[in-house]
């Protein structure tokens, strides 16, 4: 599976810009974001199963927009090092750096996102003033989340009973309870355009390891 992370690695760094990325997130906007406060309570619109799944979109946004603080190779390192949990050789070959390059990027990265969750999220640490159930409610009056538009939860799956349980993070230390939170994504199935992408690429014969 190494290749299929190089091809992927490549990609990443070599596309322009996409949508998400020109908003220029940073770690400050997101400690700004947290300061806004907590609303107390729903609005009354709001069902308790819409409820349930803003909270689920918050968590899933909020990852999303904590790799989105990172730059380009701090992210890509990060996620194959933490995420997908490749050592040091053959994160090197996936971005084609020195392994010492690779170690030192997966290192900034962590202590990038450790030093926010660590201070904000309270499923690091339960004396934090942040949860998702807490911020929930104010995320959608801020526009943070769109209940209109439920982008991650909705996200077709390829099992639909893949849900997250905080419960589990108890067992673990602060360090490690980060790492199972971003590998708690839910297992996504790839869109047919991917597959077939993937395919045509498999078939082109423009990379020889391939062959």
């Amino acid at each position: 599976m190494t290749w299929v992370y190089r091809i992927s690695a490549n990609h990443l760094l070599t596309t322009r810009k996409r949508r998400a990325e020109l908003k220029e997130t940073s770690f400050e906007q997101c400690q700004q974001q947290v300061n806004k406060g907590f609303a107390n309570t729903w609005h009354p619109s709001v069902s308790e199963a819409m409820q349930k799944l803003i909270v689920q979109e918050l968590r899933l946004n909020c990852l999303q927009t904590l790799l989105q603080c990172l730059d380009r190779n701090l992210r890509i390192a990060y996620a194959l090092g933490e995420i997908f949990e490749v050592n040091s050789t053959e994160g090197a070959y996936i971005l084609e750096i020195s392994a010492d390059a690779f170690r030192q990027r997966l290192s900034r990265a962590r202590k990038l996102i450790r030093k926010f969750m660590q201070k904000n999220c309270g499923l690091i640490n339960i004396k934090n003033p942040c949860s998702c159930e807490r911020l929930a409610p104010s995320s959608v009056k801020t526009g943070w989340v769109n209940p209109e538009k439920i982008i991650f939860a909705n996200h077709k799956r390829k099992h639909q009973t893949d849900e997250f349980d905080s419960s589990c993070l108890l067992e673990l230390d602060e360090i490690n309870r980060i790492a199972l939170l971003f590998r708690s994504h839910p297992d996504y199935a790839a869109p047919e355009t991917f597959i077939f992408n993937v395919k045509q690429l498999l078939d082109s014969g423009r990379f020889k390891l391939l062959q």
